[in-house]
């Protein structure tokens, strides 16, 4: 199962990377790849080293509350994975695919992997999520949370 729910995230995260174009004001601001110049290539290149999860308590069943927030208390991840179905390697990779797409598109996507959510409804569990959490931008819409829940 895990190795499917990766799998399932890496393509969409390649899929979206493609498909993602920043609207500002009805404007397209994506630049063809022949149009970047030596600057923005060399900013998109200084990415971070590392990323730092989110502290986490390992839970059978989790509430919105509980789930560990990748971008708060000294975390700057895009991952809250409290138990471990991704491997460390496999997290830090999706975590700079994920801060590329935000430096290119400005999109931010959030994935969370829980074992369980109890009797919670995924749908509105992950709408909640994603209003306390405060993904994306509101004005632009251009926020994404990826909820996997295993059970």
């Amino acid at each position: 199962m895990k190795k499917y729910v990766l799998n399932f995230i890496v393509l969409l995260l390649t899929f979206q990377m493609y498909s993602f174009q920043e609207v500002i004001k009805g404007e397209e601001v994506v630049k063809p790849l022949q149009e970047i110049t030596k600057e923005e290539k060399q900013e998109q290149l200084s990415h971070p080293k590392s990323f730092i999860p989110p502290t986490y308590k390992q839970k059978e069943v989790f509430s919105i509350k509980e789930v560990p927030n990748p971008k708060k208390n000294g975390a700057n991840g895009f991952i809250s994975d409290p138990n471990n179905y991704i491997k460390a390697l496999e997290e830090h990779e999706l975590n700079l695919k994920l801060w590329e797409l935000e430096q290119k598109t400005t999109a931010q996507i959030v994935i969370v992997i829980v074992k369980s959510i109890g009797q919670e409804v995924p749908k509105n569990f992950a709408v909640k999520l994603f209003e306390d959490w405060g993904i994306g931008d509101k004005e632009v819409d251009n926020g994404l949370l990826i909820l996997t829940v295993i059970d």
